[in-house]
């Protein structure tokens, strides 16, 4: 699905699923915060390696009850492992090579957890030159972390508060400190790739090696009962749900096994300490905060969701998304909760000009009024601001236009995601109120468009409409707009013509997406959703036909 290109990169392996240890090393440091207090956590963690990824965050909560969003990255690298380990057996080198990606929501004030898997082999836009690229390129990329996460953010629409990175060695020693992870197996398997040899059904204890050989399975094979083995097809997309279950299984060990308790999340917390990253934003009380929260958390209550997507083979192998499945589970961690309100820092604003001397200034106060703004650089050259915004953005838009003085010009674009909003400036940088402006202060076309589109007011109305109607396309604009309006004085106008456009290439040279589908393989129509909770967690697309063979309910019980 072709993305909106933004301005100014080596295929390799990966693993998927380190990440569900991130998970379990931000656990074991949140656990101890709670339990040890500031003062000892703040000693901990000016231990661990910082990634400078401010730009693209969105950092601090101001409410300790806000939901977050981790991003958990597992490379392969085995760098910090000994070149004898057999980790390293035909590897080329023994650098960071690429990464798998998970998405983690907690959200404190109702003590749930989701995690959200993006196949790495996704193909999207890869920020920043906007050239479509399977994702795990974007780690690799001039701005490393932060353009994976402007990635993330532009081509889902979510927002990243918080980042951690994590690889062999740290999965290794959790293990190893855990005693093992005791797992209940349905068959024999066997990976001859990674080394994973499981001989007997039933309640077996994986040692560090056999653990890790496990998370790193993409040639899967299992035994039948006839003795005949059989390879699970499904490669990287088989592996995400099976991984998926086993951080639930490793989460419910490292729990039962008193992670909670003070000597043995340090205990943990000092096994991985030297080989997890975090980001320079993510702060101390942020960690007691979430570190109280999971004192009380079970296994039970992380949701699990693999994003659904298909394959796409075009001279290499990728994924592709589906979109229309996509939407619905993108919802929870885009925070289109619904009843609450959108407020400036749920909305994700890329501020383009043709300077970072002339963008950079607006970006910057519209982060004063707390909205998630990056700056992308780009030839433009317009009379007046244009806010492009798409079915989940109206009300996103709707605060933007009341934080920029003078005139704007909207369009709709229904490849946007989530609540996620673009200002291409004109000629002349606009000035950003210091505060949010009263909607009645807006032109009347602005408004209504918006409220036509979906935007909540600022009374906290929302008209009727079809953004509540699953099977609905996008509600047309208000009667007699065309869809690019141009608001001057209360006359609408089309967008002047040769105007440069989101979809215009870049000055580099290099290809970008266009900003609209024309169709073929692939292409989708925009659905707008309004369901009251996502679809239950669960296997989805390609990944259904996924082997599983450890079952999860009887792993529980399992002695080790």
């Amino acid at each position: 699905m072709p993305r909106i290109p933004w301005k100014s990169h080596k295929r390799h392996r990966s693993l998927s699923q380190l990440a569900l240890i991130g998970f379990n090393a931000l656990l074991a440091v949140a656990c101890l915060a709670a339990a040890a207090g500031l003062f000892y956590t703040r000693v901990l963690v000016q231990r661990i390696d910082t990634v400078s990824v401010s730009q693209a965050t969105r950092g601090e909560t101001r409410d300790a009850k806000d939901p977050i969003n981790y991003l958990i990255i597992g490379t392969d690298s085995a760098a910090t492992l000994d070149k004898s380990d057999p980790i390293n057996a035909g590897r080329e080198d023994y650098g960071e090579l690429a990464d798998v990606i998970m998405v983690l929501r907690v959200d404190p004030g109702t003590g749930q957890a989701w995690l959200l898997s993006i196949p790495r082999d996704t193909l999207v836009p890869i920020s920043p030159s906007g050239r479509e690229s399977k994702i795990n390129s974007a780690l690799n990329g001039p701005g490393g972390a932060s353009d994976l996460i402007q990635t993330i953010k532009r081509n889902f629409g979510l927002s990243v508060d918080h980042y951690v990175q994590i690889d062999f060695r740290a999965f290794k020693q959790i293990v190893e400190v855990l005693g093992g992870i005791p797992a209940y197996f349905t068959n024999p398997v066997r990976d001859a790739n990674t080394g994973l040899m499981v001989k007997e059904t039933g309640c077996q204890v994986l040692g560090r090696d056999q653990a890790l050989a496990y998370a790193r399975a993409r040639h899967l094979e299992f035994q039948e009962p006839d003795g005949t083995w059989q390879t699970d097809p499904r490669g990287d997309l088989g592996r995400i749900p099976r991984q998926q279950q086993f951080a639930k299984v490793l989460i419910h060990k490292a729990l039962g096994n008193g992670i909670r308790n003070p000597g043995k999340a340090l205990g943990v917390a000092n096994s991985v300490i030297d080989v997890v990253k975090i980001d320079q934003q993510l702060s101390v009380q942020q960690l007691v905060d979430v570190g109280a929260q999971f004192r009380t958390f079970s296994s039970d209550q992380l949701k699990t969701y693999p994003l659904p997507s298909y394959d796409y083979n075009v001279g290499a192998a990728y994924q592709k998304v589906d979109w229309d499945e996509a939407r619905k589970y993108l919802r929870v961690f885009q925070g289109l909760e619904t009843g609450k309100p959108t407020v400036p820092r749920d909305v994700i604003v890329d501020v383009i000009g043709d300077t970072e001397d002339n963008a950079g200034p607006v970006t910057a106060a519209l982060g004063k009024l707390e909205f998630d703004a990056s700056t992308i650089v780009d030839n433009t050259s317009r009379d007046v601001p244009l806010v492009s915004y798409g079915p989940l953005g109206a009300t996103g838009a709707m605060l933007i236009a009341r934080s920029i003085e003078g005139p704007i010009e909207l369009r709709f674009n229904e490849q946007m995601e989530g609540q996620r909003v673009q200002v291409e400036l004109g000629d002349l940088r606009p000035t950003v109120s210091a505060e949010l402006r009263p909607e009645d202060q807006l032109d009347a076309n602005v408004r209504n468009e918006l409220v036509e589109r979906g935007a909540t007011t600022e009374s906290g109305d929302n008209p009727p409409s079809t953004i509540g109607d699953p099977n609905a396309t996008a509600p047309a604009a208000a009667e007699g707009a065309p869809a690019d309006t141009t608001v001057d004085e209360g006359a609408p106008t089309t967008d002047e013509a040769g105007a440069p456009t989101a979809g215009a290439e870049p000055d580099d040279g290099t290809a970008t997406t266009e900003a609209t589908d024309t169709g073929g393989e692939g292409a989708t129509t925009t659905t707008q959703f309004g369901e009251a909770s996502p679809p239950e967690p669960g296997l989805v697309g390609s990944e259904s036909n996924a082997f599983i063979p450890i079952d999860y309910e009887k792993s529980l019980g399992c002695p080790g």
